[in-house]
């Protein structure tokens, strides 16, 4: 891998390779951390940059062939990119990613600040030898995941931009946990990287959809979920719609629901069911309110259903319960 070689001679070290596995230690004089890349047989590569340099550094990548698509995810801390000879600056923070392909031979730029710890994964898509692979599949794929796997002389710049997925981060997290080496590293690694890729074409058609029509929850918006999970703890009786917690805490309802599914493995209404159960059982073992007035403060309207409800899920009425809880006290 051409750009670990090219780390090595600009901080006058030397890397590692083995079976295609490359690495370079940032030398003390630089900052700290490594820098490592894995090239697929499948036309895929990764590259992970963990680092923070003691001076600011801006890296120049230019070679004499056509650059890989690139999927560039910022993990921690903050970087900068920008194509060579533009002036127009990407700024990219944590739990940000962007999609980019030069055109034709021209090269793109890093700029990474002093101090600044920085987690970055690449996926870099040799889109001719990938294509070779792929090709029924890219020819039967949306036009405009097409369109850029089709560009395999470079013809137009692209760039898109956007904060990666819940899904996406998971990926991460398993990537960096693991600790093997050799061959069941590089095989997990080239699954996860493919895992990336997919992840990565299914969220550039969720950020192609109107914002109200958007599914997909975002690293970024679980802390809107758990601000939602608040909510519902602290306003069992007052609790609106789930349109109306939608709006409350910024999300739309299809983000909300894939939110709750993806974090709790439940629907929005099924998560506020289940806290209004336990809430009520704790107050009929807790507190000598009367069934009547449990049943307001934890938000139902209808004592036959929340009696139905409460006997489905504890095997007796809320006054059964009740009774043997006081009796085994």
């Amino acid at each position: 891998m051409d750009v670990i070689k090219d780390f090595a001679r600009l901080f006058k070290t030397d890397f590692v390779e083995c079976c295609e596995d490359y690495r370079v230690k940032i030398p003390r004089l630089w900052g700290s951390g490594e820098i490592s890349g894995i090239n697929f047989p499948s036309g895929i590569g990764l590259l992970q940059y963990d680092c923070t340099f003691k001076e600011d550094l801006e890296v120049h990548f230019v070679v004499n062939d056509v650059h890989p698509l690139k999927f560039l995810f910022c993990l921690e801390g903050s970087f900068q990119h920008r194509f060579e000879g533009e002036d127009n600056i990407h700024d990219l923070g944590t739990y940000q990613n962007c999609m980019i392909a030069n055109q034709h031979h021209s090269g793109h730029v890093l700029y990474f600040k002093a101090g600044v710890k920085t987690t970055i994964q690449s996926i870099e898509v040799d889109r001719k030898r990938f294509n070779q692979k792929m090709a029924c599949d890219i020819k039967n794929a949306e036009p405009r995941i097409k369109e850029v796997l089709l560009d395999v002389y470079a013809n137009e710049t692209f760039y898109h931009e956007g904060y990666y997925s819940y899904d996406m981060g998971k990926i991460f997290d398993q990537m960096q946990a693991q600790k093997e080496q050799g061959l069941i590293k590089k095989i997990f690694l080239e699954g996860r990287s493919f895992d990336i890729f997919a992840n990565q074409l299914l969220q550039y058609k969720d950020d192609d959809m109107e914002a109200s029509q958007q599914h997909l929850l975002r690293r970024d918006e679980v802390k809107s979920i758990h601000q939602a999970v608040a909510i519902i703890e602290s306003s069992m009786a007052t609790l609106g719609t789930v349109k109306e917690l939608s709006k409350e805490v910024g999300l739309n309802p299809n983000k909300l629901q894939n939110g709750f599914q993806t974090l709790y493995g439940q629907t929005v209404n099924e998560f506020i069911q289940k806290i209004r159960l336990e809430a009520a059982r704790n107050l009929l073992t807790q507190t000598p309110y009367s069934v009547q007035e449990i049943m307001e403060r934890v938000g139902w309207n209808s004592k036959s259903y929340f009696s139905q409800i409460f006997k489905d899920t504890f095997g007796m009425t809320p006054s059964e319960f009740r009774k043997k809880h006081q009796k085994a006290r």
